[in-house]
């Protein structure tokens, strides 16, 4: 074999899967990202217009945003703990001899 390709071979095997995961995910968050500094509607075909922080600003004042985010932060909360507890109650009784 090469040497080259014996030396980079791990960069080699990995490249795919990192191009895939930079095509799938990180290209469409960074795209997405800098839409949402734009006050851009698809269903009109006209160039996005660059707007800046008002589409944040705009969500932070609204009262709805605070509730829903506290109600998200304590559903997960409880999500995790129950899931941990459940979990953990699985593994003990899984591990018992019968």
């Amino acid at each position: 074999m090469n040497r080259w390709f014996q030396k980079n071979m791990k960069f080699v095997f990995l490249a795919p899967s990192i191009i895939f995961i930079v095509a799938m995910i990180i290209a469409p968050l960074v795209y997405n990202f800098s839409l949402s500094f734009t006050d851009w509607t698809m269903a009109v075909n006209k160039a996005p217009n660059f707007i800046g922080l008002a589409n944040y600003i705009e969500v932070f004042k609204e009262p709805r945003f605070v509730s829903s985010v506290g109600r998200t932060l304590i559903f997960s909360l409880l999500a995790i703990v129950l899931e941990a507890i459940l979990g953990i109650a699985l593994a003990v009784l899984i591990n018992r001899k019968f």
